[in-house]
């Protein structure tokens, strides 16, 4: 076999690929003996005939077209293998010549080569305290004494902001009641902004048993287009006015929803609570940078069918997910002010930053031979069964239906090794240094795009 390789650009070659007379000689035989019951020839059992007869009866090209797709499949993926090539996609096969002594053909494919890495040991990322200040711990008490809250009736003043009134409401437009414009025992918690523009403003001030006439104009982006842009009148009907009635924070109310007996130990427990998490966070956000950082210091091409792909993909999963609340994506875009190709543009950097930082790990991995160890995939499978609800069992059974799962679970762990290298080799600096990079970076694309 003859290999011609031609580099087309970083991410995609043509392959030159020749036989010898005796290859051919080969695959038309193998091409007869997976074939031979096809072709029936007289005086002979289906699948019993000669080469040399099938070929006298049916013309000696007979097993031409048979044998190339089996020399196709074999060498093709041969020369990729003998060339050390991650293709992406099916190769464009062209130049094609079949003859008694001679089978050629070329392969135009794009492949994904291994990223030309910068120094990933000693990247610089912001050195974040984790320190938990009283004003965020007394945040996080009054979050939880709300959530303790219980809503009791109002009757010595009128509704205020954060008063919940239980209300029947018709909402006509020129007179005319319209769809969804009619509710009975709808709950209205005024200032939380649930409903159209000046409607709650205009329930601040009333009492329990009041009728109020509420004019409001529905907003011209308003997703329902029968009524973008139009004036409504709701006539509302004021059942009660209900208010957020707070436990008082002692040793009791701590008692009564923790493990706590005193305020003291309960503080603690939330401090140390709120440090676990604000420690994550931080972390999060160093790997990030990290992350970020290697892919903007590493050189990697990869095909742009595979980065428009990608995309695509996204979106479409993005799409289904709108679906599963009812909702098309074009009424979600109509609802939120754009098209849906602004929204795709929108999402389109992101999913290709996703791309990149996955594709760089996996084969930062890959260099540094940082495959999962067995108790790695064991530890996988267990949190990967937790997220998708399934027992590990059920879980293990999906895998050997799926053997993509493990391909995919393989590579988790990769990204994982990856992230722990470069963050065991980091450089902690000031994050104020980030800062001013982040305010000049925001400066440049401004002059940019004047």
């Amino acid at each position: 076999m003859v290999v011609k390789f031609e580099e087309i650009s970083a991410n995609k070659v043509k392959l030159y690929i020749e036989s010898t007379p005796e290859q051919v000689k080969e695959k038309i035989a193998e091409a007869y003996r997976r074939n031979r019951k096809k072709y029936n020839v007289k005086g002979f059992r289906p699948g019993k005939a000669p080469q040399k007869i099938i070929e006298q009866y049916y013309g000696k090209e007979v097993f031409f077209s048979d044998a190339f797709d089996l020399f196709v499949n074999e060498e093709y993926f041969k020369a990729i293998d003998e060339k050390k090539l991650v293709p992406y996609g099916d190769p464009k096969i062209a130049d094609v010549v079949i003859e008694e002594d001679k089978m050629a053909f070329s392969a135009e494919v794009s492949i994904m080569p291994m990223p030309e890495f910068g120094e990933f040991k000693g990247i610089e990322v912001p050195e974040l305290s984790d320190e938990v200040t009283d004003e965020e711990l007394e945040a996080e008490i009054k979050q939880e004494i709300k959530r303790n809250s219980r809503l009791v009736e109002v009757t010595d003043r009128p509704a205020q902001n954060d008063d919940v009134l239980t209300v029947d409401f018709v909402g006509t437009v020129d007179g005319v009641e319209f769809e969804g414009g009619k509710a009975e025992g709808a709950s209205v918690t005024l200032g939380e902004g649930r409903f159209i523009p000046g409607f709650e403003e205009q329930l601040v001030g009333a009492t329990a048993g009041s009728e109020v006439t509420v004019n409001v104009t529905f907003p011209e982006d308003y997703f329902g287009e029968d009524l973008a842009g139009k004036d409504a009148v709701f006539n509302v009907k004021v059942h009660d006015v209900k208010a957020w009635e707070e436990p008082e924070f002692n040793d009791d109310f701590v008692s009564d929803i923790s493990e706590f007996e005193t305020v003291d130990e309960y503080k603690q427990s939330i401090r140390e609570k709120l440090m676990e998490a604000k420690r994550l966070e931080n972390r999060k956000i160093q790997e990030d940078h990290a992350v970020r950082t290697l892919v903007e210091t590493s050189t990697i091409n990869l095909p742009e069918e595979m980065i428009e792909n990608n995309i695509e993909r996204d979106f479409n999963r993005f799409a289904e997910n709108i679906q599963m609340y009812g909702m098309q994506i074009d009424d979600y875009a109509r609802m939120i002010g754009k098209t849906v190709n602004e929204m795709k543009e929108e999402m389109a950097e992101e999913s290709r930053r996703r791309l990149f930082e996955n594709y760089a790990l996996v084969k930062l991995a890959e260099k540094e031979e940082l495959m999962p160890s067995p108790e790695q995939l064991d530890e996988l499978i267990k949190l990967n069964a937790m997220e998708f609800r399934m027992t590990e069992e059920n879980f293990r059974k999906e895998i050997q239906k799926n053997p993509g799962i493990l391909d995919y679970l393989v590579e988790e762990g990769m990204r994982d090794s990856a992230i722990k290298l470069i963050m065991d080799n980091v450089v902690y600096v000031d994050p104020d240094k980030f800062q001013v990079e982040e305010e000049v970076e925001e400066e440049n694309k401004e002059e940019k795009e004047e």
